[in-house]
């Protein structure tokens, strides 16, 4: 239950020394319902530099994301972080992921 609280945070290490495009995605439980189409999530990406980067997202954006409802958010299902069509192995560092208020 997500409800309560005004954003997700997190710090993401960046070791290399080129830039590297995240995704982020968050949906509820009724994103099956809508056939998990990416209107019905919150998607955003954040271009991560050379070492720490801080990523925050409002979840009254999330909340307002999918194209036809609310997401609820009594009933967040996942999150989830992914970089797409990379040319070589990448590694990034999680750390400090936080609920706040």
């Amino acid at each position: 239950d997500w409800s309560s609280y005004g954003a997700v945070s997190l710090q993401v290490f960046n070791p290399d020394n080129e830039n590297l495009n995240l995704h982020f995605r968050i949906h509820d439980q009724h994103h099956r319902d809508y056939k998990n189409v990416y209107s019905d999530r919150f998607n955003a990406s954040f271009d991560l530099i050379p070492g720490w980067n801080h990523l925050e997202v409002s979840l009254a954006t999330a909340e307002h994301a999918p194209k036809n409802r609310l997401m609820d958010m009594h009933h967040i299902a996942g999150m989830g972080l992914f970089v797409g069509k990379l040319t070589h192995s990448r590694t990034i560092y999680l750390d400090d992921v936080r609920l706040l208020p």
